[in-house]
């Protein structure tokens, strides 16, 4: 990571609860046979989401980014502390996941590997309990999802593919490979 005030190579070590870990590989969830329903698209991403097992996973990943943003004698600014969030969840390789089944968050951090859809909700939660506004992005007829954050300002390089809900306006984040927002 390399944030604009300098280059800092950060590792970040998390603690995983091995019965947890483990509970998560013999969860059967599968993507919902009908993608185009979005209540059935909504239920599926929620029993990841709200899954009260993979909070003490959230806090202990987010206090290792936490201490990172404060050391060197400074501190990261709240924009390079989200991109350290952000190239965090980008940093774990990208591993294709041909099964229906998607793996649970602590499955990506254990197995250090996810596909885009995986990392993708890893990174929202994150970005979420940090209280970043964010939104996590479903591609129902691509079966696709992805990390969206709240804009509040115009977005001044028209390159950058703006969505919106129709209330709030998001800017697409690839959690899936190394890159810049």
């Amino acid at each position: 990571y390399a944030p604009y005030s300098g280059s800092h190579e950060y590792t970040i070590r998390v603690p995983v609860n091995m019965s947890v870990y483990y509970g998560a590989r013999q969860t059967r969830v599968y993507l919902p046979p009908n993608a185009q329903d979005p209540g059935a698209i909504k239920a599926y991403i929620n029993s990841f989401e709200s899954d009260p097992a993979m909070e003490q996973l959230y806090n202990d990943v987010l206090m290792e980014l936490r201490n990172a943003r404060y050391r060197h004698g400074g501190y990261l600014s709240d924009d390079e502390y989200f991109e350290l969030i952000v190239a965090f969840v980008q940093q774990i390789p990208f591993v294709e996941n041909p099964s229906m089944k998607r793996r649970y968050p602590i499955e990506v951090i254990y197995d250090k590997a996810g596909d885009s859809d995986e990392k993708s909700l890893l990174l929202v939660n994150l970005l979420a309990r940090e209280g970043y506004d964010v939104a996590l992005l479903v591609y129902e007829d691509l079966g696709y999802e992805t990390t969206g954050v709240h804009i509040v300002d115009e977005i001044p390089d028209s390159s950058l593919k703006v969505f919106s809900d129709g209330k709030k306006d998001y800017v697409f984040i690839d959690a899936g490979v190394p890159r810049f927002i």
